[in-house]
C-alpha cells in the first residue's frame, strides 16, 4: 500500500494486493472461514511528532513519545496512549495537566480518552502527559482541537480479485469492505462498497491525524477473505 498527503487535504491510499475468497463461498450466516490475501504492500514512513502534533522528551533513561491526533470530531470517540521507556527499570507513573473536560486519563497506562460533544467545540491547548520514574519526569505536551465536522478525505484504490484460493476463476464478487480507525488494529468505523465493478472509494468528513486502514472483498454467499495488510496514513 502507497499512502500520500495532498495539499487539498485528499490522502490516497493504494491497496497493491489480490483478495483471495474461498471457493465454497460460506454459509448463510456469512461465517466461513476466509482465505489469507496474497502479495506485498507498503506503508509510508513512521509519523513523527512535532508542534502542536506532539513533542517528544528523552534521555539515556527514561522517554516519552507519541504522535496524538491532533483533531476529533465532536460525538466521535477519541484516543491517544504514549510510549515510555525507562532504561533505569524504576516503575513508571504518569500524569496529566490541562487535560480537555471531556477526557478521562489512565494514570496506569498514560491514555487518554473520551468523547466530546458539540457543545466542546474549540482548541484544546498545552495537553501535557507525563511519566515519572524514581526522581526523573519527562514530559509530552500538545494542542487537540474539536471540530464539528471533518473537512479532510482518503481515496482508496485496489486491484480487484480475479481468482479464488484454489486458483478457479471468481464469479460471484459481491463488493467490498472498507475497516478504518485511528489505532493500529482497531476499526471502529466501516464502508460497504457494494458494486463489484468499483475499484476507488473516497471517505470524506474526517478530522486531521492519522488514520488505518484494511480492506477485504465479499462474495454473493457472504464469504469475506482476511483483511489486505494495515495501510497507514496522516492527514
Amino acid at each position: 500500500m502507497h499512502g500520500s498527503k495532498s495539499k487539498n487535504a485528499l490522502g490516497t491510499v493504494t491497496f497493491l494486493i489480490t483478495l483471495l475468497l474461498a471457493a465454497c463461498g460460506g454459509d448463510d450466516g456469512g461465517n466461513s472461514k476466509p482465505a489469507g490475501p496474497s502479495g506485498s504492500s507498503t506503508t509510508p514512513g513512521s509519523t513523527g511528532s512535532t508542534g502542536t502534533g506532539g513533542s517528544t522528551s528523552t534521555t539515556a533513561a527514561l522517554s516519552i513519545s507519541g504522535a496524538p491526533n491532533r483533531q476529533v470530531i465532536a460525538n466521535q470517540p477519541y484516543w491517544f496512549r504514549p510510549v515510555a521507556n525507562n532504561a533505569g527499570g524504576a516503575s513508571l507513573r504518569f500524569g496529566i495537566s490541562n487535560p480537555p473536560h471531556w477526557s478521562t486519563f489512565n494514570q496506569v497506562t498514560g491514555e487518554v480518552t473520551g468523547t466530546p460533544s458539540y457543545s466542546d467545540v474549540g482548541v484544546y491547548h498545552g495537553v501535557t502527559v507525563t511519566v515519572t520514574a524514581g526522581t526523573q519526569m519527562r514530559a509530552l505536551s500538545f494542542d487537540l482541537e474539536v471540530v464539528q465536522v471533518g473537512t479532510n478525505s482518503i481515496m482508496i484504490s485496489w486491484l480487484a480479485p480475479t481468482e479464488n484460493d484454489d486458483g478457479t476463476p471468481l464469479v460471484n464478487l459481491a463488493g467490498y469492505r472498507i475497516r478504518y480507525g485511528q489505532q493500529s488494529g482497531l476499526y471502529n468505523a466501516m464502508v460497504n462498497v457494494d458494486n463489484p465493478g468499483l475499484a476507488t472509494y473516497v471517505i470524506n468528513g474526517l478530522a486531521a491525524g492519522t488514520y488505518y486502514l484494511v480492506l477485504s472483498a465479499v462474495n454473493t454467499n457472504g464469504g469475506e477473505s482476511t483483511y489486505s495488510n494495515e495501510a497507514h496514513l496522516s492527514l
